[in-house]
């Protein structure tokens, strides 16, 4: 990826992302199955993460930090390894179950 590029992919995103490599949780199926994950980096808006298998990870699912806070979210990219995701605001996660 071009300098150029890289420049446009920053300036959509919402809000900065920050480094993190801290472990975390992928909670699905109604809090029946967890999975263990990576976050990458994360910001406001979203998060970068690998998960400890990819092919078993849902299309959206609720992500569990180690300090126990809990953000619903959708998988909006992957990747060989990693999952881009952008978290629910509580009006989308409303629309959602309705």
């Amino acid at each position: 990826m071009n300098d150029r590029a890289i420049q446009e992919r920053q300036e959509r995103r919402q809000s900065r992302r920050a480094k993190s490599i801290r472990g975390a949780q992928i909670v699905y199926q109604n809090g029946n199955c967890v999975m263990d994950c990576l976050i990458l980096d994360v910001s406001d808006t979203g998060a970068r993460i690998r998960p400890a298998d990819l092919i078993k990870c849902p299309p959206s699912f609720t992500l569990r930090m180690t300090d126990g806070s809990t953000r619903p979210c959708v998988v909006v990219r992957r990747s060989a390894s990693e999952l881009g995701l952008r978290f629910l605001t509580p009006e989308t996660v409303a629309r959602s179950t309705s």
